[in-house]
């Protein structure tokens, strides 16, 4: 794969949008060959816009990812917003149990986007489209429905990097595990154990990017291992997230 043709990029929300927004994020595939990626499972998910030309193609919304995924992309551009899961219920309402590791085709006009003004401004920058889009998804948090609880489960397991038990957090909060678990299977279709590990999973690999025997967080080494591979296919060593960029998320495009 030739990573000169690829670009990639992120963009940080407004401060008010932390607690739903983890990132926006562009991606440019310049040649006419099909480069395949392989996306890692994080906890979040994805709206994405892909463009051809500066015209709107096609956008998406992807599920929460629990292993995994190769995905192929064609010469165009991407323009994406990475979600946190409470956005689901305090900022779109929406529930998207139903497309874990898969996405479906989603409208714009769904999210209270205008894709002419997309387009427009896509003709200038990339940062044009992406203020607007943050200045939409504010106008959104004036609705907001506002769950403290569940906005504390979210904080703890993220905080803890997904060590802090389910039972602490279930104390916590004063919602029994059972009643956790159904909320958290309802908005993304896994449980509030396996979101939990998920996340674990991720804070673990900016960890290896440095030292692949970094293991904080597991009890042991081989425990680290084995979630590794369930989530990858690979062991830790045959991974070099940084120098790969079929690891987009990882590759240090600084670095070219």
């Amino acid at each position: 794969m030739t990573e000169d043709c690829i670009t990639y990029r992120e963009f940080t929300p407004h401060p008010l949008l932390a607690d739903y927004v983890k990132s926006y994020w562009y991606f440019s595939n310049e040649s006419d060959t099909v480069h395949s990626f392989d996306i890692m499972p994080d906890g979040y998910f994805d709206l994405l816009i892909s463009f051809k030309s500066g015209n709107i193609v096609d956008t998406q919304l992807t599920g929460i990812w629990s292993k995994m995924v190769s995905l192929d992309y064609l010469q165009g551009q991407i323009i994406g917003i990475r979600f946190k899961p409470l956005a689901l219920y305090s900022l779109l309402d929406i529930r998207i149990k139903d497309i874990l590791n898969n996405y479906c085709s989603l409208p714009l006009k769904a999210w209270g986007f205008n894709d002419e003004i997309i387009e427009t401004k896509s003709d200038k920058s990339v940062l044009e489209v992406i203020k607007y889009i943050d200045e939409s998804l504010l106008l959104l948090i004036k609705n907001e429905k506002e769950d403290i609880k569940l906005k504390y489960l979210f904080k703890q397991i993220g905080e803890s990097s997904g060590i802090t038990s389910i039972q602490s957090i279930s104390n916590s909060v004063g919602l029994s595990a059972r009643h956790i678990n159904r909320k958290m299977n309802e908005l993304i279709g896994i449980s509030t154990k396996d979101y939990a590990k998920i996340v674990r999973f991720k804070d673990s690999l900016a960890r290896i990017k440095k030292d692949k025997s970094d293991f904080i967080g597991y009890f042991d080494q081989s425990h680290f291992i084995k979630d590794f591979k369930k989530y990858t296919g690979f062991t830790p060593k045959e991974i070099d997230l940084g120098a790969d960029v079929r690891f987009l998320q990882y590759y240090d495009f600084d670095n070219i």
